[in-house]
């Protein structure tokens, strides 16, 4: 979170220490995840170095407690037995809970969707459907109308307990693919930035493009430049392995790293989900 900027990192850092941080282990997700894609989402949606659209945002913890009870649905158990052991299911259920609590001041349906697709990321679990699909589950379980949006797995579903987390948690399996590798690594232009300047790279944006410059010396002794320009859509917005590759490799820097997992050290992945599904996130703002 180190990339957000003062005015939010310092709201991020003060709703953290009052927060209650439940100790799940690491194949569940906590109140700190939520938060962090919480604030993420207010970071790209009020990023006034951004060329889209910058929006106005009330951004805070409405109630940690209700947080926390939508995070221990992923644990809930019956006796000794834990209600639910798909990872699907895990999803389907926190998904729900962050949906109906709303813990925020504002973005409840964006921060669930944000949770819900990083979560399945975790699991490995890919997006097959469009993101106006996740875009209308997030509604439909808002409005309480998983019943009639979507009505032959409801009816398929009759005789569960906790009917409305086994119709999401259907309709994950036919919105999902099972891939056996996590997220593709990208890296944000703010990100990009403090590594090449870390590189003693000159670094200016100008007419919605970085412009870059490095300086080497050869070996005469004699200073050589290497320039490069790449589109800047804005501080959050990510740029892909192959962009930053390219570039690297223009200002004859590439070679000075062990491999390009080095390079996305300290990568924040909720800012690529973000951009991967902007259009229905900025449209759950007002529905």
């Amino acid at each position: 979170m180190k990339y957000l900027p003062n005015k939010l990192r310092e709201m991020y850092e003060r709703e953290l220490r009052l927060m209650r941080v439940t100790e799940l282990g690491e194949r569940y997700i906590n109140e700190i995840d939520v938060l962090r894609g919480y604030f993420i989402l207010a970071d790209f949606f009020t990023d006034p170095s951004s060329n889209t659209e910058i929006e106005s945002m009330l951004v805070g913890v409405r109630d940690a407690n209700l947080l926390s009870s939508a995070i221990l649905r992923q644990v809930v158990s019956l006796g000794k037995k834990m209600k639910y052991t798909q990872d699907i299911d895990i999803c389907a259920t926190l998904f729900f809970g962050l949906v109906k609590n709303h813990a925020f001041l504002d973005g409840n349906k964006r921060v669930a969707m944000l949770t819900l697709l990083y979560q399945l990321n975790k699991y490995n679990y890919f997006p097959k459907a469009s993101p106006e699909d996740f875009e209308h589950l997030v509604l439909a379980v808002a409005a309480n109308e998983l019943r009639v949006k979507y009505e032959w797995v409801w009816e398929k579903e009759a005789n569960k307990e906790d009917r409305e987390v086994q119709v999401i948690a259907s309709m994950l399996r036919k919105m999902t693919e099972k891939k056996d590798h996590s997220f593709h690594l990208t890296i944000t232009s703010r990100e990009f930035i403090d590594v090449l300047t870390k590189a003693n790279v000159l670094c200016e944006i100008k007419n919605s493009k970085l412009r870059l410059t490095n300086t080497t010396m050869n070996l005469q002794g004699e200073e050589v430049v290497w320039k490069y320009a790449l589109d800047f859509g804005g501080d959050t917005r990510p740029l892909g392995p192959k962009t930053v590759r390219e570039a690297l490799q223009a200002l004859q820097i590439y070679d000075q790293y062990p491999s390009y997992k080095n390079i996305m050290e300290g990568r924040e992945p909720f800012y690529q989900l973000i951009a991967d599904f902007e259009q229905p996130f900025r449209r759950l703002k007002d529905e």
